[in-house]
């Protein structure tokens, strides 16, 4: 292995540092290529890139500056982490992440430890290409429970199976479900899918099958994976306004328990202007999901505008950015 590879999952690499501290970290990126370029050429001003090494690592490692180093590791395990940690222990001024693929979300603790003073750290939140349409779907049907017609609600009580099936039949979901034949060891699948659905429909609703009187009353009895999720059904604009009242509210909420978080009121004012109301709200649902997080008291979330050093044209962008305090 290169001496400008310090591998944690092969060995116990002894770390020198190879320019003062603190250094600059970028996970999820020195092994990968893009239409020719790899991470360590595209991601300009970084010493050290975390990876797990599965390939193009050579030419990562041609792309090297004499002060820059790869590290190969795996995340997921623990005592590799912690050697890493404590030969980098608030060793950071930058921490952030790769944009490209697939990746992981590093705990929190991890952050706490390898920032310096004043250390910031972006793009905390790890990428996901699965998309879940169905995830979303029966979240904005029990978003909006209240006020859809008998055939949506039915998508809430019913799984596509038995819903499919009904109207194979000319029945409707109940009269499928008490009919003597769906009892037989034949139709064992049916139950079996309907079973894991109303498992996972009381994941998202603890109240579930009752729907609340109002909106506003379904809203507060919901859960945060749910007021989050993508809404991908049509819906009145009234409705809509509604809900982002309720939206901008909760995150009022949650500030006033939550000291050490600080959301830039004009960044957001100005992420928002001239959006529509669906972009609006996704903005509102997206600073909802930052405010979750669970930092130490060292860790200040900061909610914001910045500017994205990971791109040669330094955009910028609106995200939680963690703050290490002296």
């Amino acid at each position: 292995m290169p001496l400008q590879v310090w591998n944690y999952i092969e060995q116990n690499p002894t770390i020198q540092y190879p320019l003062k501290k603190p250094l600059r970290l970028m996970l999820w990126a020195g092994d990968g290529e893009h239409g020719g370029v790899s991470d360590v050429a595209r991601l300009q001003g970084y010493d050290i890139f975390l990876c797990l090494g599965f390939k193009n690592i050579h030419k990562n490692v041609a792309n090297l500056s004499e002060s820059q180093r790869i590290v190969i590791i795996n995340v997921n395990n623990v005592d590799q982490m912690t050697r890493f940690c404590e030969d980098f222990r608030g060793a950071f001024s930058h921490i952030d992440s790769d944009y490209y693929g697939n990746t992981p979300t590093l705990p929190i603790s991890y952050y706490n430890k390898l920032l310096a003073p004043d250390g910031i750290a972006r793009n905390i939140v790890g990428i996901s290409g699965l998309i879940m349409v169905d995830d979303n779907m029966l979240s904005s049907i029990e978003l909006f429970a209240p006020i859809l017609d008998y055939e949506t609600r039915n998508k809430r009580l019913w799984s596509k199976l038995v819903l499919s099936l009904a109207k194979d039949n000319g029945l409707s979901p109940g009269e499928l479900w008490a009919s003597p034949d769906l009892k037989t060891p034949a139709y064992n699948f049916v139950r079996e899918n309907q079973d894991r659905f109303v498992k996972w429909q009381k994941v998202l609703n603890m109240d579930w099958p009752l729907i609340k009187n109002t909106l506003q009353e379904q809203w507060e009895s919901l859960g945060v994976n749910v007021i989050t999720a993508r809404i991908v059904i049509p819906m009145e604009q009234t409705h809509l306004e509604e809900f982002s009242r309720f939206l901008s509210s909760k995150i009022k909420s949650i500030l006033a328990i939550k000291p050490n978080f600080t959301l830039v009121q004009s960044a957001v004012d100005e992420i928002c202007y001239g959006k529509d109301i669906i972009g609006l709200i996704r903005v509102q649902q997206e600073i909802i999901l930052n405010l979750t997080t669970e930092l130490p008291s060292s860790l200040t979330g900061i909610i914001g505008r910045y500017i994205d050093e990971r791109h040669a044209s330094k955009p910028t962008d609106f995200g939680l950015s963690l703050y290490k305090r002296v």
